[in-house]
C-alpha cells in the first residue's frame, strides 16, 4: 500500500492523537493523488513528509514546554556541580596539584590554575547533561524522555563548545605565563607579579615566534601540529556525541529518581555520572594513549569506539527504560 512505510515511521515516532490529527490525513491524500500520475505522486509525497516533519516539530515543542514546566531544575544543579567537581578531579593534571607552593609563588599558581580550568572542562562538561535530563525526565510528563534527552544535550552542548572557544582564545596566554613563571624561578625574580613578568620576557616570546616563523623549524614542526590537530578534531566531534550519550543516560534513570527522591539521591545520581565517565575516560586512555603510541591505528579508529560503545549501552539502557514505562497516548 502507498504510504505504508511512512505510516509505520510516524506511529512509531508520533504519539497516536498527534499522527491521526495531522500525518493520517497527508498520508490519505498521498493515497489518493498517487493515482494521477508520477508528478502528482511525487508531490504528494512530500507534503506527506512535510506534514510528518511540522508533526515532529509541534509535539517536539509542546513536549519540551510541558517539561520545563513541570520539572524542578532546581534539583540538577547540586547533582551536576558534584558530578563536574568529582570528574574534574580524576582528569586534572596531578602533577601541578602536587607542586602548589614548591616551584612558584602562591600567586603564580592561582592565575595558572584559572586559565587551567577552561582546558580540563572541555572533557568533563559533557557529563552535565546526564543529571540534567535525569531531573527533566522525571516530570513524568507526556514526551518527557526525549524531551529531556534533546534539552540536556543542547544546552550542555553549546556550554561545551563556548568551553572550547575559550581555551582556545586562552591557550597562548596560559603558555606565555607559565614560561614566564618558569624563566622567573631562573632568574630570582619570581615575586614579582606574572602580569609584569609576561610584559618583562615579551621580547624572548617575540624571538621564539620567530623562530617557529622559520621553514626550518615550520617543517620539524609541520607533521606534530598535524597530527594533534587530526587527534583534536576527532576528539572534539565525539565528546559531542558523548553529551547525548549521557543525556539518555539520564533519562533512562528518571524512573528510579521518582522512587528514590531524598537527601543521598543527588549524591547517588553524581556518583553513578563519574563511574561511567571514570569508565569512559578509561577506554579513552586505552585507545588513545595505548594504542596510538605505539601507531597500531590512527586517529580516526582509536578515538571513536570509546564514544560509539558509550552511545550504544545508553540506547540499550533508554530502550529498556522506554519498555517498562507506559506509552502516552
Amino acid at each position: 500500500m502507498t504510504g505504508r512505510g511512512l505510516e509505520r515511521f510516524g506511529r512509531a515516532i508520533l504519539r497516536a492523537s498527534t499522527f491521526e490529527t495531522i500525518v493520517a490525513p497527508a498520508i490519505a491524500d498521498l493515497q489518493y493523488e498517487s493515482r494521477s500520475g508520477r508528478w502528482a505522486s511525487v508531490r504528494a509525497y512530500a507534503g506527506a513528509w512535510r506534514g510528518l516533519a511540522a508533526a515532529v516539530a509541534l509535539e517536539l515543542g509542546s513536549d519540551c514546554r510541558d517539561t520545563l514546566r513541570h520539572s524542578q531544575l532546581g534539583a540538577a544543579v547540586l547533582p551536576s556541580l558534584l558530578a563536574l567537581g568529582l570528574s574534574f578531579a580524576i582528569v586534572s593534571p596531578w602533577g601541578i596539584w602536587l607542586d602548589l607552593g614548591r616551584l612558584r609563588p602562591w600567586h603564580h599558581d592561582v592565575v595558572l590554575l584559572a586559565l587551567l580550568i577552561p582546558g580540563v572542562l572541555a572533557s568533563t562538561l559533557p557529563l552535565a547533561a546526564m543529571p540534567v535530563a535525569r531531573v527533566l525526565a522525571g516530570a513524568g510528563t507526556p514526551g518527557s524522555m526525549r524531551s529531556a534527552v534533546l534539552l540536556a544535550a543542547a544546552v550542555v552542548s553549546t556550554l561545551t563548545i563556548a568551553d572550547w572557544l575559550l581555551a582556545d582564545r586562552t591557550s597562548d596566554l596560559q603558555r606565555e605565563l607559565t614560561t614566564a613563571s618558569i624563566m622567573s624561578v631562573r632568574t630570582s625574580e619570581a615575586r614579582r607579579p606574572l602580569w609584569e613578568l609576561r610584559e618583562r620576557f615579551q621580547p624572548r616570546f617575540e624571538h621564539i615566534a620567530g623562530r617557529a616563523d622559520d621553514p626550518r623549524w615550520r617543517t620539524a614542526r609541520a607533521a606534530a601540529e598535524l597530527r594533534r590537530s587530526r587527534i583534536e578534531r576527532h576528539t572534539r566531534a565525539a565528546l559531542l556525541f558523548t553529551v547525548v550519550a549521557y543525556a539518555l543516560l539520564g533519562a533512562a534513570g528518571a524512573t528510579r529518581l521518582r522512587h528514590q527522591a531524598g537527601r543521598r539521591e543527588p549524591w547517588r545520581s553524581a556518583l553513578g555520572a563519574v563511574l561511567i565517565f571514570a569508565s569512559f575516560a578509561a577506554m579513552r586512555v586505552v585507545f588513545q594513549r595505548v594504542l596510538y603510541v605505539q601507531t597500531i591505528f590512527g586517529p580516526l579508529v582509536l578515538v571513536w569506539p570509546p564514544a560509539v560503545l558509550l552511545v550504544l549501552v545508553a540506547i540499550l539502557a533508554a530502550l529498556r527504560a522506554r519498555r517498562v514505562s507506559p506509552k502516552p497516548t
